[in-house]
């Protein structure tokens, strides 16, 4: 088996998210024939793309100043997704499941 060979200690970020990371709610997790993203701060514009995880692309969308936006995702089979998100020179990749 295995064992620890010192303490272990909980690392809550960097100093970094507040400049690299966009202001989101994605919800519901897991989804199933929609996805709503809440925008916490306007953007001019905005990109939200959807990949399963061998890297295809099963979603685009690109969007003006909206403070929400709600994606219709009913055709795809459940698993695990990776929600791209770029707003602003930002980009944030957030895990979802169906």
């Amino acid at each position: 088996g295995c064992t620890d060979t010192s303490d272990c200690f909980t690392i809550t970020g960097i100093g970094l998210a507040d400049k690299t990371e966009l202001k989101v709610d994605v919800y519901p997790v897991p989804f199933h024939s929609e996805l709503t993203i809440d925008w916490k701060k306007s953007y001019p514009q905005i990109e939200i793309s959807l990949t399963d995880l061998s890297g295809r692309e099963v979603f685009y969308h690109q969007t003006e100043a909206k403070t929400r936006e709600t994606i219709p995702l009913e055709g795809l089979s459940k698993g695990m997704y990776l929600l791209n998100l770029t707003a602003n020179g930002q980009q944030q990749t957030i895990k979802i499941m169906k």
